[in-house]
């Protein structure tokens, strides 16, 4: 079993809703569709990031697999970054 990085983005008001946002996005069942239903762990980074590139380098490096990784860009935007079961 391997694992996809995979990165999208969500609209919400707080990271409590940035992850019902997502989790409403996510349509499979599949527990290897290498899509976020497969991540069971989510962590919001974005005080431990100067910057959504920083992030991004950072879950690539240091993501664990079936996690979903959460970064406020601004206001309402956020980005979820993750390594997706496969």
């Amino acid at each position: 079993m391997g694992a996809t990085l995979e990165v999208t983005r969500v609209i919400a008001d707080n990271y409590y809703s940035a992850i019902r946002e997502l989790q409403e996005q996510e349509t499979s069942n599949d527990p290897y569709s290498g899509e976020f239903n497969t991540c069971g762990d989510y962590s919001n980074r974005t005080n431990k990031h100067d910057n959504a590139e920083d992030f991004f380098d950072w879950v690539e490096e240091y993501g664990e697999k079936r996690e979903a990784y959460f970064y406020n860009v601004d206001g309402n935007r956020w980005y979820v970054c993750g390594w997706c079961a496969c």
